[in-house]
């Protein structure tokens, strides 16, 4: 099981610390994420300006997508290199072409799974939200948890990830699910020991 920080900055010199906390975390991949406003009641920094700042490091990279006009921002990371895009359940066109396997869907906490089973076969990764989206520091919603039991009782071969309100409690709660990687934010990347929070949350992964 992978931990993968999460970042959400409102500015370019948050974004940039944020960066710099994960190079000195050592980790190879990150997600992060992209607010327009609309599909949520925040906005992030500019993809032009995250991809500037990108050119300087090497980083795996996720994207979790919460706009919605997702077929614009699509196109504008096109130029970047990316592991996979999240894209909202919530924010899809119904005719969306999922002929790009490098798209993966999030899903909102009021989601169940049952409503994207016809797109199951189309992915290889979703994406369940432990807190309502947008924010740093929402509260963890234990109950989806659940959803990734139902995403393996349909067989789905794909990666299950989950996003929000994660600390040292609400990690242990959520790697008896064995979900295939979880994403850390403010907890991590706000305090003023990050090695320290990464290292405790290695730590609840080998004594599981």
């Amino acid at each position: 099981m992978k931990i993968i920080p999460a970042i959400l900055a409102n500015d370019i010199n948050r974004f940039k610390k944020y960066l710099q906390i994960c190079v000195d975390l050592g980790v190879d991949e990150i997600q992060i994420d992209i607010a327009d406003g609309k599909f949520v009641n925040n906005t992030t920094v500019s993809i032009s300006e995250i991809m500037q700042e990108l050119k300087n490091f090497k980083f795996k990279l996720q994207f979790h997508l919460m706009v919605k006009d997702v077929t614009q921002h699509l196109e504008e990371l096109k130029q970047i290199n990316f592991e996979i895009i999240y894209i909202h359940f919530e924010a899809l066109d119904k005719n969306y072409d999922f002929s790009n396997k490098k798209i993966g869907l999030a899903i909102n906490p009021e989601t169940q799974i049952e409503k994207i089973e016809k797109y199951l076969k189309y992915i290889n990764s979703v994406l369940i939200m432990t807190v309502e989206p947008g924010f740093y520091g929402g509260k963890f919603l234990t109950e989806n948890l659940e959803k990734i039991k139902d995403l393996k009782k349909l067989n789905f071969n794909g990666t299950i990830g989950i996003d929000g309100g994660i600390n040292n409690e609400t990690f242990k709660k959520a790697i008896k699910y064995q979900p295939d990687f979880v994403c850390s934010g403010s907890y991590l990347l706000n305090d003023e020991n990050p090695k320290e929070i990464f290292d405790e949350y290695r730590k609840i992964i080998s004594k599981s």
